[in-house]
């Protein structure tokens, strides 16, 4: 309207404009796994002390953290139940007022990538595993040419945030990374 004034009702223009949408890497500021006292406070949790269902989830997220700032990401280790019950860590990263679902690795995928413990040695080690392992996590479940996938991995590295609360920054822990990954229709590569 400010800048053509005097087209009316009818009027058309084909207004061409570019977004940008970067994709961000985000290193966890939270570290959670869920009680027995999380589940029992759901009726839906309460008899099984699981979640069935990713809403629970979602539900329990917007109870511990009411007001997140945006761009916290929760590392969250809890039980599920989909046909047998495993403990996963998926992240959970809070976004213009929703949660939006990281995928996480189990204790047993990181063993199938080489690791002896959950977690990666380094960032660059991350990178080259990953994409080799996405090829197998979806090959029943299809992903197209541009699809990008979220993943959550874990490094062992020196605690800067103090997100052990031990009160020293120079000691080391676990820290849960974010890292985006592309399909071009054959393979996954790290998304720029």
């Amino acid at each position: 309207a400010d800048k053509y004034p005097v087209w009316g009702l009818g009027s058309s223009a084909l207004v061409t404009f570019d977004i940008y949408s970067p994709k961000r890497e985000e290193k966890s500021i939270i570290r959670y796994t869920v009680t027995t006292e999380d589940y029992d406070s759901n009726p839906d949790t309460a008899q099984y002390n699981n979640f069935d269902d990713v809403d629970q989830i979602y539900d329990l997220l917007n109870v511990k953290y009411p007001s997140p700032s945006d761009r916290t990401l929760v590392s969250l280790t809890y039980k599920y139940y989909d046909g047998s019950t495993n403990t996963l860590n998926n992240g959970f990263l809070y976004i213009n007022g929703d949660w939006e679902f990281i995928l996480g690795f189990t204790n047993d995928e990181y063993g199938i990538m080489g690791e002896g413990f959950s977690n990666f040695s380094s960032e660059d080690e991350a990178i080259v595993k990953i994409p080799v392992f996405l090829k197998d996590k979806f090959k029943f479940d299809p992903k197209v040419a541009g699809d990008i996938v979220s993943t959550m991995y874990k490094l062992y590295t020196t605690d800067v945030d103090d997100l052990d609360g031990d009160g020293r920054t120079n000691d080391r822990t676990e820290y849960s990374y974010v890292k985006y990954f592309v399909f071009d229709g054959a393979n996954w590569s790290e998304y720029n």
